[in-house]
């Protein structure tokens, strides 16, 4: 199964929203699931992950997320 999760913060260095989003790619890992994150950042980039990859948006492409946040 894909699990798709879209955060509206998310900091690379540290914090309790990045501890509880690197825990979830280890049990989409553990349980055979693929974790897909998409949260803001400075630069538009991907980073695969095991159990899955973070996308990284940049400001410019936030409100493309905003307005797509119910589906």
């Amino acid at each position: 199964m894909k699990i798709v999760d879209i955060c509206e913060f998310y900091a690379p260095r540290g914090g309790g929203v990045r501890s509880y989003v690197e825990q979830k790619f280890v049990a989409a890992k553990e349980h055979g699931h693929e974790l897909i994150v998409i949260a803001p950042g400075e630069q538009a980039r991907v980073e695969i992950r095991d159990g899955g990859k973070l996308i990284w948006k940049s400001e410019e492409h936030t409100s493309e997320l905003q307005s797509h946040h119910d589906l």
